[in-house]
């Protein structure tokens, strides 16, 4: 039974994005004060992006294969750099820490070098496909590496996993590919790193996805398409070939790079947290082509941004739910909080004509409310992890 939705309730959805395999390095201390932002830049061979960081909520960001480091930069030029190397030997994680201030001499600090004790270290599933998939029950279409049809060694592991938590997933081997991991550096206090390559995913094509989602019968004909952080001109292509009322979900790379209207025009909804959002440079195209674009912003909330029967552009603001016990993985809130809101509108029967036109503001408050319980506990569980839908009701129930 999906998580997010009563049994029996679970329509024909198909999720079609990158799975990644996750090598989660816990330590036994803070990376770095709250209020640090993560910085990218270039150093030699080194290339990196720049991140956003907060203590809730890591930026995933596609890294280039080789060496790749993350600067954290705090509010007196102050620098960790995150280096790869010596993770593997499951002791600690270097921390290259140069002291960019000025001595008066014109000289800079001498850098110092620290070492992070590690906590322990395991890999999962992750991705958002893999997540909405679990929340919804749908079919995954994912992309791993190979060689000749067959997966490699990574991408076996993953989709045996993902095969575990209970997803039927289709995986699409790309020739020559590497399957997509990232290594994410977490603490106890819930601030994390992440560092991720990205081979499979992108340079899957839009046919060989389609493909894969029409080699079920039952995907001809369906109900909920979601499409989630795929490059943004294979999003859109594959999205314009898939049926039924369709949600794109991207990450933040998808955000800065380029354009999102394409991808706009050939889906109903689209799904974020707030510093995607900001990233989006022709937000006004996105907003005349979506009837609905949920926006999530931590601890500030939820907005969901829609349009009525009347063709009138509302918004309808949650707050964040409270729920008890200590924030431990916050690694898929967005899949929570966007699952959710998916689940309810299908339920309410919101989405059973896609082309209909038009949102009840009640329709989209009450499920904004509910995936904001449903974010609230998901959060309080580690891994991939969603509440059931009557777990949210209960919790919503007692606590309010």
């Amino acid at each position: 039974m999906p998580p997010l939705l009563p049994n029996g309730a679970a329509r024909r959805v198909c999720v079609v994005g990158p799975a990644y395999v996750d090598e989660i390095v816990r330590v036994d201390g803070p990376l770095c004060p709250p209020d640090w932002q993560v910085a990218a830049g270039r150093a030699g061979r080194h290339d990196a992006f720049r991140l956003d960081y907060t203590v809730t909520e890591a930026r995933r960001e596609g890294l280039p294969a080789g060496d790749v480091f993350l600067d954290l930069c705090g509010a007196c030029a102050d620098r960790i750099r995150v280096v790869d190397g010596g993770r593997r030997s499951g002791r600690r994680v270097r921390l290259r820490e140069p002291r960019i201030v000025g001595t008066g001499s014109g000289a800079d600090l001498p850098p110092l070098d620290t070492r992070v004790g590690l906590a322990g270290a395991h890999e999962e599933p992750g991705g958002m496909g893999p997540g909405y998939a679990l929340a919804l029950g749908a079919r995954l279409v994912t992309a791993v590496g190979g060689r000749a049809g067959t997966p490699d060694a990574t991408g076996q592991a993953l989709t045996r996993a993902v095969a575990e938590l209970g997803v039927d997933c289709r995986a699409v081997v790309v020739d020559g590919a590497a399957t997509d991991t990232t290594l994410i550096l977490m603490s106890p206090v819930g601030d994390k790193l992440p560092v991720a390559r990205r081979s499979s995913s992108a340079r899957c094509t839009a046919d060989a996805l389609v493909a894969a989602v029409r080699a079920d019968a039952a995907a001809t004909d369906l109900d909920v398409s979601i499409v989630t952080s795929l490059p943004n001109p294979v999003a859109a292509a594959v999205a314009e070939r898939l049926g039924g009322w369709k949600l794109f979900a991207p990450s933040l790379r998808n955000c800065r790079s380029g354009p999102l209207g394409p991808v706009a025009r050939a889906v109903d909804a689209m799904a974020m947290n707030a510093t995607e959002w900001g990233a989006v440079e022709d937000a006004d195209v996105v907003r005349g082509a979506c009837d609905l674009i949920a926006v999530t912003r931590g601890a500030a909330g939820a907005s969901v941004l829609f349009r009525d029967a009347a063709g009138q552009e509302r918004e309808a603001d949650v707050a964040a739910a409270e729920a008890p016990g200590p924030v431990v993985d916050t690694n898929h809130a967005g899949e929570a909080f966007a699952a959710a809101l998916v689940g309810e509108l299908i339920l309410s029967g919101a989405l059973d004509d896609p082309r209909g036109g038009g949102y009840h503001e009640e329709t989209v408050r009450e499920a904004a409310v509910r995936a904001s319980w449903a974010a609230a506990l998901a959060v309080r569980r580690a891994g991939m992890a969603f509440p059931r839908r009557d777990e949210v009701a209960a919790a919503r129930r007692e606590l309010c």
